[in-house]
């Protein structure tokens, strides 16, 4: 396991705060031919695979880290995991191969607005335990919604 490198920003959660996490990927409706240009899909070479993601809640003093390749919730024992701030949508082909940027900048923006909003605060990065996890997540079967909740999660185990 490999280190992240330094945190951007970080800010502690003072409200509970919606967030949503990923917990496997589904088939996007984005078809590609060899090319990588969009296609029909009995035509498509490739269909491109999206994150599925529970909603999850952050509690009063954790911490949102802001790091290159997005944002990551800490708890207090220095445990994280990767998250989103806004909701996640679904790929599209106009921005297939920029979709981690475009959710990147709606993450921003979100985290702009809680800050305004007195949901966060900013803080000093806290220390973090254990490095970068390279699991794959499962693929789920196709036509799985985008967001699920708690419950759902549940039976998907």
């Amino acid at each position: 396991m490999r280190s992240l490198p330094p945190a951007r920003k970080a800010y502690v959660v003072l409200k509970p705060t919606l967030l949503y996490r990923a917990v496997g990927r589904r088939w996007s409706n984005v078809y590609v031919d060899e090319a990588l240009k969009p296609t029909a899909p009995d035509q498509a070479a490739h269909r491109l695979a999206e994150p599925v993601y529970v909603r999850i809640e952050a509690q009063p003093g954790e911490q949102l880290q802001d790091r290159v390749g997005g944002l990551i919730l800490v708890s207090e024992d220095g445990t994280w995991f990767s998250v989103r701030l806004a909701e996640p949508r679904p790929r599209e082909m106009a921005t297939a191969f920029c979709h981690a940027e475009v959710a990147g900048d709606d993450d921003r923006a979100r985290l702009d607005a809680l800050v305004a909003d007195g949901f966060l605060e900013e803080a000093k990065p806290r220390r973090l335990r254990g490095g970068v996890n390279r699991l794959s997540l499962p693929l789920l079967e196709d036509g799985h919604p985008l967001i699920v909740d708690a419950k759902a999660l549940e039976k998907m185990a």
